[in-house]
């Protein structure tokens, strides 16, 4: 007995007949695809060949250019970011149907984990406070709580404050920072409100600073510098005094003594700087950088020509210089003592030869008022043969210095001088320079 009625088998007899009508159709397109493909793989191959032939000494390579491998060295463990200490949310990511075809998938086969860091967008709050002042019979006076969260009188609170303060010792110009604010918080400041809010806070800074300043004075070794600045287009100097666990900067007109004695009075502690001789009126012990006397050596050599006679000069010279550093690593301090009594004679001794190049000569006069300030690394611990520290710390203001061209106003420069010294403070203690601040200036409002 048939399953189908008649009616059934013409149906799936014209279903069939379909059917193959759209696969001869789709061979057919098949085939004329493929002839598509072949005729453009031989075009491109001509192409190719002949841009070759018209430049055969051109050499090309379709590896990906790669200077070395990334990452780590074989053997090596391998490092990556670290995932962070907490989840703030889970989420479940899970498909049912597949993204190609379509068609229902199966179960789960297994799974893995994600983690995306990602920032929440932030948004300008304002707050309206209600302050209630009260009667003091004993002061005969009006009394009120202060505001934590904002300076006194000031429209911002402290952490916009505090953010455009970072943001301006990051290198941002005043016009770049309305900019980030109008994009990120659709909040409109103007160019002066920027500037109102940064000297506000470095007036809040300015007891810190002068704390900061007696710290300085309890330190062993204070690595020294100083760099040209501008103060409404007039020639300055920022110095930089760069201790263990602090820095304090100064903007003054004088490039003279009269400045680090100023800032250090009688500090009794070693002066590691360059050759300028300004830093010989303070500090007990002083130490030149020997890095110094090798980029004079290189340019003296690079730009102005000499002679065998200062060739010579120079490869003595560096040679006791590193015979020195590599001393360093003696243990004993007592025989490092001898060590540097040794090299000073040997200073002295090439010092005390006759020159007539007048590049050695100019060498020689300055070795003579050195000599004993070259080898105090040896002696003293925690003294260094270079000046690498002040050079690192005046880095950032020379940067900020090629963006702003300086300050415009002697209210700027002292705005800069006592925002960078806690800033750059901060980053020697390891501590972070916006929390810092909002717990600094949080307890200066609470006081007012």
């Amino acid at each position: 007995m048939s399953l189908y009625h008649n009616n059934d088998i013409e149906y799936f007899r014209n279903r069939c007949n379909i059917l193959e009508e759209e696969i001869k159709q789709v061979r057919e397109e098949n085939r004329k695809l493929r002839e598509e493909l072949a005729l453009l793989k031989e075009t491109v191959t001509a192409l190719v060949a002949r841009n070759i032939d018209a430049r055969p000494d051109r050499h090309y390579n379709t590896s990906k250019r790669n200077h070395g491998r990334p990452g780590r060295k074989m053997g090596h463990e391998g490092s990556g970011r670290k995932k962070p200490d907490h989840i703030d949310a889970h989420v479940l990511v899970d498909r049912r149907e597949c993204a190609r075809c379509g068609i229902r998938l199966s179960r789960p086969t297994g799974s893995y984990e994600r983690i995306v860091e990602d920032i929440v967008p932030a948004k300008v709050i304002v707050t309206k406070y209600k302050i209630v002042r009260r009667y003091c019979r004993n002061c005969r006076m009006q009394v009120a709580a202060p505001v934590h969260d904002a300076l006194p009188g000031e429209r911002f609170g402290l952490r916009l404050m505090v953010l455009v303060v970072s943001l301006k010792m990051l290198g941002l110009s005043y016009r770049k920072i309305t900019d980030l604010f109008k994009m990120l918080f659709c909040l409109d400041m103007t160019e002066s409100t920027v500037k109102h809010a940064v000297r506000k806070v470095a007036c809040a800074f300015g007891p810190r600073y002068l704390e900061m300043i007696e710290e300085l004075k309890l330190e062993a070794n204070i690595h020294g510098d100083e760099t040209s600045w501008r103060i409404d287009g007039k020639n300055h100097w920022l110095w930089a005094f760069v201790g263990r666990w602090t820095v304090i900067y100064e903007i003054d007109r004088s490039r003279g003594s009269a400045v680090p004695q100023r800032v250090l009075g009688d500090y009794g502690g070693n002066i590691t700087s360059d050759s300028w001789p300004a830093w010989n009126h303070v500090g007990s012990t002083h130490q030149r950088c020997h890095y110094h006397y090798f980029r004079e050596i290189d340019d003296t050599i690079r730009y102005k020509s000499p002679g065998r006679q200062f060739k010579r000069f120079a490869k003595k010279l560096r040679r006791i210089l590193y015979d020195s550093q590599r001393a360093g690593a003696i243990r004993s301090r007592a025989k490092r003592i001898i060590t540097r009594k040794r090299f000073e004679k040997r200073i002295e001794k090439l010092a005390s030869s006759r020159y007539t190049e007048r590049n050695c000569i100019r060498f020689v006069k300055r070795l003579r008022r050195e000599k004993e300030m070259l080898f105090t690394f040896l002696e003293i611990d925690g003294v260094k043969c270079h000046n690498n520290d002040a050079e690192r710390q005046i880095r950032p203001s020379v940067v900020i210095r090629k963006i702003t061209y300086g300050n415009r106003s002697e209210e700027g420069a002292y705005a800069h001088k006592v925002l960078m010294s806690v800033h750059q403070t901060c980053n020697l203690r390891g501590q972070n320079f916006h929390d810092y601040a909002l717990g600094y200036l949080a307890e200066f409002a609470s006081k007012r």
